[in-house]
């Protein structure tokens, strides 16, 4: 072998291997940094790349059901759960927050099942969950007790650790994010490409 080849196949080598503890610990290895010069293309590509398990889909199922339900309920009892709640708990322009929110519930629930762009789908659902958490179960925890708000705060804070779990562990290989973004390089954690 050559002193050409041996540099190559050294090189491929330390590649293959740190591709491989960067797949098995989820997290990019150098020679995965996008550029500073990357597209938004490769940028979304990057942000999709997932490592996460294909068990993953059933914390977005619950989640994204959880959003979407919510979401649809926002228009059905618009008094109880939509413009009406918003303007109990006092927020302002509760005739335009409510469909905004109940919007976004909808659309980012749809998202988040289908694992369509995940992460980016979850930022605003974690932001979502944070102020219903302080505009409804903080007050409720100051005028009635822990245990009232603790019983009533459950479902908040599992969305919230949920929707937080899918930021940092995106959609997973069963998502579009794996179909549409993901390159066969990247696709699978497991595949290597072969540089020999």
């Amino acid at each position: 072998m050559n002193r050409n080849a041996t540099t190559h196949y050294t090189a491929a080598t330390t590649r293959r291997a740190e591709a491989l503890l960067s797949a098995a610990y989820g997290i990019p290895s150098a020679i995965d940094s996008p550029p500073l010069s990357a597209g938004v293309g490769e940028r979304i590509r990057r942000i999709a790349l997932s490592t996460a398990p294909p068990s993953t889909l059933l914390i977005r199922a619950i989640v994204g059901s959880v959003f979407l339900l919510e979401g649809i309920l926002k228009f059905v009892d618009p008094q109880t759960l939509g413009v009406g709640r918003f303007v109990k708990i006092g927020i302002p322009f509760p005739a335009f927050f409510a469909p905004f929110d109940a919007i976004f519930e909808i659309v980012c629930g749809l998202c988040l099942i289908a694992g369509l762009l995940t992460r980016l789908t979850a930022i605003p659902m974690i932001i979502d969950m944070i102020v219903a958490i302080a505009s409804t179960k903080i007050p409720l925890l100051l005028n009635e007790g822990f245990w009232k708000a603790a019983h009533e705060a459950r479902l908040d804070f599992t969305m919230l650790f949920g929707c937080v779990f899918l930021l940092l562990a995106g959609g997973g290989p069963l998502s579009l994010d794996s179909l549409f973004f993901a390159s066969p390089r990247h696709g699978h954690p497991g595949f290597v490409e072969n540089d020999d």
